[in-house]
C-alpha cells in the first residue's frame, strides 16, 4: 500500500501496476477486519481512488497505472461494486446509491453485449445487497438474468466419467478461459445470494435451479 501525493491509496503490484480489482479488495477486507478503525487512513484513501477512477456515465478505469489499459472489465469493476454495495448496506449514503445504479445501468448494457460468466457472480453480489433495501424490480430481474444465463455454461452429463468435476463453470467451445476451484467458489458466492432473491420473491422454480 501507498499513498500518492495527492492522497489516493494505492496497492501496487510487483510489475508497478495499480488496479481497480486490487483496490477495491484491499478496501473490502479492510472494511470487514474487526479492527477496521485501525485502518481507517488507508480506507479513506483507496476509497478516495475509486471515487477518482469512477466516471459519470457508470464506467470505472480499471487501471490507475498504467492508465491507458481498459482491460478485466469482466472482474475489477463488479468487485468495485461491491465494495461500494457494503459500505452502502453498513451507512445508507444517497449519492453512492445514486452512482451505484449509474453503473449498474451502465454495466448492465456492457455485458448484454460482452457475455462472460465472470461478470456475473460479483455484480450478482453487490445488486443484491442494494436490492435488499430497495427490492427495486430492475435489480431484481438484472439478477435474475445473469444467473439463468450462467447456468447454461454449467456442466453436468459431460463430465460423468469425472463427477468430482460436475457442476463446474465451463464452456469449452467458447472464449472464457479455464475453469478452477477460485471461479467456481466466486459463482458459488453469487449463487447462494440469486438463491436468497429467488426464495424471498417466491420464484421457487428459480429457487431450485439456483440450489442445483
Amino acid at each position: 500500500y501507498r499513498m500518492s501525493d495527492s492522497g489516493l491509496g494505492q496497492i501496487v503490484d510487483q510489475g508497478g501496476a495499480v488496479k481497480l480489482g486490487a483496490i477495491a479488495l484491499a478496501c473490502l477486507a479492510l472494511v470487514e477486519n474487526p479492527r477496521s478503525l485501525d485502518f481507517a487512513v488507508e480506507q479513506a484513501g483507496l476509497r478516495r481512488t475509486l471515487d477518482h477512477l469512477w466516471q459519470p456515465n457508470g464506467e470505472f478505469r480499471t487501471f490507475l497505472v498504467p492508465a491507458s489499459r481498459t482491460d478485466n472489465v469482466n472482474f475489477y469493476p463488479g468487485e468495485a461494486l461491491l465494495l461500494w454495495a457494503v459500505l452502502h448496506a453498513r451507512s445508507p449514503d444517497a449519492s453512492l446509491l445514486e452512482r451505484i445504479l449509474t453503473s449498474v445501468g451502465y454495466y448492465r448494457d456492457w455485458h448484454r453485449a460482452n457475455r462472460n460468466p465472470a461478470f456475473v457472480p460479483w455484480h450478482t453480489q453487490a445488486c443484491f445487497l442494494v436490492w435488499k433495501e430497495t427490492r427495486s424490480s430492475d435489480l431484481r430481474d438484472w439478477i435474475f438474468e445473469m444467473n439463468d444465463w450462467l447456468l447454461e455454461i454449467q456442466q453436468w452429463d459431460s463430465q460423468k466419467e469425472f463427477p468430482d468435476t460436475m457442476g463446474r463453470f465451463y464452456a469449452p467451445d467458447r472464449p472464457f478461459g479455464p475453469p478452477h476451484a477460485s471461479s467456481t467458489g466466486v459463482y458459488l458466492e453469487g449463487l447462494v445470494d440469486a438463491w436468497r432473491l429467488a426464495r424471498e420473491c417466491g420464484d421457487s422454480a428459480r429457487q431450485e435451479r439456483y440450489r442445483t
